[in-house]
């Protein structure tokens, strides 16, 4: 891949469980290590396939930029590897956990736990600047919204041990919609989502 000279100085985001499990050292049980690059996305995925690297175990499977769902802020404490001309970027374990939010399952339970054990974090407080920094995760039709917020909930919960203190709808949602507000009023977008969360809240 180093040695493409159109893949010449582009970045490469590497993500998903099967990352996440091997740098806490955990049994790698993902057969699919997920690759962002920052351009050239469909000469990524050709190359990809030539070079037979989208079969076996592990494989590997270039996505668009938008499937990580990091926080904004997840490059300040990522790692970083020069692999000739490419530049490869691993985002933090705890930016991983947060990125899959939208689908946890329990291997990603194992790595929370893993974490927890090597440094403590993540912790509820993670969560909640996690959700307040990013108001846009919530920005999803109401079934995957649903989702997600079940998803938080029960996060917290088993960090917590408890949900108390935990609003997410009334707290970090209310935040999503007033971003899209302001938005809407700046000419730049519309409120058609955002009433349609908003009339199926019953707290609303």
């Amino acid at each position: 891949m180093a040695d493409d000279p159109d893949l010449k100085e582009t970045g490469i985001v590497v993500f998903g469980s099967s990352p996440l499990e091997f740098c806490l050292l955990l049994p790698v049980k993902s057969g699919d290590v997920y690759i962002t690059p920052d351009q050239f996305l469909d000469h990524l995925k050709n190359k990809v396939n030539e070079w037979d690297m989208h079969r076996g175990d592990p494989h590997s499977q270039v996505c668009p930029p938008t499937v990580f769902k990091a926080g904004k802020n997840y490059l300040l404490r990522a790692g970083t590897l020069a692999v000739n001309t490419i530049q490869v970027t691993l985002p933090h374990p705890i930016d991983i956990v947060f990125g899959k939010l939208h689908r946890l399952e329990d291997k990603d339970y194992r790595a929370v736990d893993a974490l927890l054990k090597n440094s403590g974090r993540p912790t509820c407080s993670d969560l909640e600047a996690y959700m307040s920094d990013n108001p846009d995760i919530f920005e999803l039709p109401q079934a995957q919204l649903d989702k997600l917020i079940e998803n938080i909930e029960m996060l917290w919960v088993y960090l917590e041990g408890s949900a108390e203190g935990l609003d997410v709808r009334g707290k970090f949602l209310n935040k999503s919609l007033a971003e899209k507000t302001a938005v809407w009023k700046e000419g730049g977008g519309n409120l058609s989502q955002a009433r349609r969360i908003v009339d199926s809240d019953p707290a609303s």
